[in-house]
């Protein structure tokens, strides 16, 4: 079994009004591909809607503008470290 079939029949108990018994029940699984078709679709673009907030949030905290990457704020080396770790933080998910 591969993992996206486990991932399958991981989620097949969260949905609703599934039977646990499939096996010939062609109503069933086309129900099932459907569902879980659907939900790849709404979180590929959740991922891609999170994505994007982060890369604002980014911008916004660190205050970058332009073409110069200005320090707008003139915050301090001091000032920048917390948001220098909370951007390495939002580089590793983006």
């Amino acid at each position: 079994m591969v993992a996206h079939e486990i991932l399958i029949l991981r989620d097949l108990g969260s949905i609703p009004n599934s039977s646990t018994k499939l096996e010939g029940k062609m109503e069933s699984k086309d129900a099932t591909i459907s569902y879980l078709s659907r939900r790849v679709l709404t979180l590929k673009k959740e991922n891609i809607d999170l994505k994007k907030a982060l890369s604002k949030i980014e911008s916004i905290m660190m205050s970058i503008g332009g073409p110069l990457n200005d320090n707008t704020l003139r915050y301090s080396v001091e000032q920048l470290r917390p948001f220098v770790i909370i951007k390495g933080e939002i580089k590793a998910v983006i």
